[in-house]
């Protein structure tokens, strides 16, 4: 018998898609449910450039932490992939954080245009996840 930690990332390299669906569909869950909240207003005019510069600040963090991080052949900075475990590489956590922002964002904007009510807070965390998973393709893409 293995120690709990190996244990764990046994569990988790077989379980990868199932944790990562499951982190991604609570982001969802709690992008739908924030926009109930009626303490929170912010005209949806301003927001129009912090969503612009969340977007542009993602796209560019995406492609700058891999291009400066990424030590040469080594296996840990792979492109991520939706079968192996969420916690196995900075890439593979990149690529959950951002699809949880996306699952976030997409959820809390369709919550607010249903209800008609509510802060539009959904956009900057499309912006960002968006961003994200853009300047990560970029950098795979050129490899």
């Amino acid at each position: 018998m293995g120690s709990l930690r190996s244990v764990v990332a046994t569990s988790m390299e077989k379980h990868g898609r199932i944790a990562r669906i499951a982190v991604i569909a609570f982001f969802g869950a709690s992008g739908a449910l924030a926009s109930r909240d009626p303490e929170v207003m912010a005209p949806r005019r301003i927001l129009v450039i912090p969503t612009t510069f969340f977007f542009l600040a993602a796209l560019l963090s995406g492609w700058w932490i891999l291009k400066l991080s990424t030590p040469p052949d080594t296996g840990d900075w792979a492109q991520p992939t939706w079968t192996g475990s969420p916690f196995r590489s900075p890439p593979q956590l990149f690529h959950m954080a951002a699809w949880s922002f996306v699952s976030f964002g997409i959820a809390n904007l369709l919550a607010i245009t249903l209800t008609g009510r509510g802060p539009m807070f959904g956009a900057l965390a499309l912006a960002a996840g968006s961003g994200l998973l853009i300047g990560m393709r970029l950098y795979y893409f050129r490899a």
